[in-house]
């Protein structure tokens, strides 16, 4: 298992609270027009910057913040994404976070009150052939992103040992996984400052098959050693007494880059089910989290549901629209944990992308939504908005866009609503002579 040394390499590059230099990778040192067909990272560079360009600016980003922000993207994100579409031949790479397999997303965060955020996600692949790397070889690569200060990895620390699968020499794997990905990296963009909040996620399904383990059982471990395992027992009792055939899948562990005491851990679950009903009775604990942001976070559910799946009774399963091939189908749904805390904040995710018809109608339900609580302009434009981000489709052919939408409630500003957007870098619209 690689030492805490090594550990630090991996994720020194994501901080956390902290004043990051981004200045030094200013806008005056890039060219922002750059379209070089035959650059290798040109087309993640030309969509995703362009995309994240444009929503930073919908969110009243400060100028000079977001060609900050810009110039991090192209500097230090996209030369971890492997291969670009221009550089496979019959193949796609094999990240699993949309399903082109692009491995980078954003997600825009909207308040009740119209207040606006970017965030990022991504996983770092090879960048010969595009295949998820294993957590030692992703070591050197994310090295690049040295240079940031004061982060604390107490707790990607303890992640990292007790989740993921990382032998020191390569080993014969003679067990099938729909995806090999184990961990990937994201974080938010703040608004106003040169800050970013890293965030690491840890996918457990690898070492729990390897190690003949539930992966139940590897999270309990982790829970246990970051100390928040009261806060979890709430949860984990709660599952132990749903029929197995029934019961969640463990999805992934998240903890913030921060000091314990500040950290937030974050245990997703993804469902068997799919009703309105189920989803329901699992973001509560079957009621046992019954507080009024959860209430409000049902509500927010409800009139999404209806919008999105209307004509569905709540006791009705959703059918899955996309083939079984595309990973993966379920929703998500994340407990978020913290020191001193004793109550469990849930999140709850709607994978839009198997359940709707397109792109199209998920933005026509979430325009009709931010009209309906008072949101005008922002339901007024949403639909215009994806189309300047996104302008290698029409939106109506099919989904993939939207990934997620997800609602969870914090605070008394009510629900927040956060919409998974994937600029599709592999998809087949995007055509060859022109990346």
């Amino acid at each position: 298992m690689p030492t805490p040394t090594h550990l630090a390499a991996l994720l020194l590059s994501w901080v956390i609270r902290t004043r990051v230099l981004l200045s030094k990778y200013s806008a005056k040192q890039h060219n922002y027009a750059v379209d070089d067909s035959v650059k290798p990272r040109a087309t993640f560079w030309r969509e995703g910057a362009r995309s994240l360009s444009y929503l930073l600016a919908r969110a009243s980003y400060p100028d000079e913040l977001r060609q900050e922000y810009l110039a991090f993207f192209n500097d230090k994100l996209a030369p971890l994404f492997g291969p670009s579409p221009a550089e496979f031949s019959g193949s796609t790479p094999s990240s699993f976070i949309s399903d082109d397999h692009t491995p980078f997303e954003f997600i825009w965060a909207i308040g009740r009150k119209g207040n606006m955020s970017v965030r990022f996600a991504f996983e770092p692949l090879s960048p010969f052939n595009g295949s998820s790397l294993p957590p030692r070889k992703s070591m050197p690569s994310l090295d690049i992103l040295r240079g940031m200060p004061s982060l604390d990895l107490t707790w990607s620390n303890i992640c990292r040992r007790t989740l993921l699968f990382d032998p020191p020499c390569p080993s014969e794997n003679r067990v099938h996984f729909q995806h090999s990905s184990q961990f990937f990296l994201g974080g938010d963009f703040e608004t106003h400052a040169n800050t970013i909040v890293g965030k690491v996620y840890f996918l457990p399904h690898v070492r729990a098959a390897l190690e003949g383990v539930s992966d139940f059982s590897l999270v309990n471990n982790c829970i246990s050693d970051l100390g928040v395992e009261d806060c979890w027992g709430l949860a984990s009792s709660y599952f132990d007494s749903i029929p197995e055939s029934n019961r969640p899948t463990i999805a992934m562990v998240a903890v913030d880059c921060l000091e314990p005491a500040k950290n937030r851990a974050k245990v997703y679950i993804r469902t068997q089910n799919s009703s309105f009903n189920d989803i329901v009775e699992l973001l509560t604990l079957g009621g046992r989290i019954s507080d009024e942001h959860v209430a409000q976070t049902v509500s927010a559910m409800r009139h999404l549901w209806r919008l999105f799946f209307p004509g569905v009774a709540d006791d009705t399963p959703l059918s899955s629209k996309r083939g079984p091939e595309y990973y993966p189908t379920g929703f998500l749904i994340y407990y978020e944990m913290s020191l001193g805390r004793a109550v469990l904040v849930p999140k709850v995710y709607i994978p839009v992308r198997h359940y709707c018809d397109s792109d199209s109608q998920i933005a026509t339900a979430l325009s009709r939504y931010f009209k309906d609580v008072g949101l005008d302009e922002v339901g007024e434009r949403y639909h215009a908005d994806l189309k300047q981000m996104f302008m290698h489709r029409d939106l109506a052919t099919r989904t993939g866009v939207h990934t997620y939408v997800g609602i969870c409630t914090k605070d008394s500003d009510g629900p927040m609503i956060y919409n998974y957007l994937s600029p599709e870098a592999f998809a087949p619209e995007r055509h060859t002579s022109h990346i």
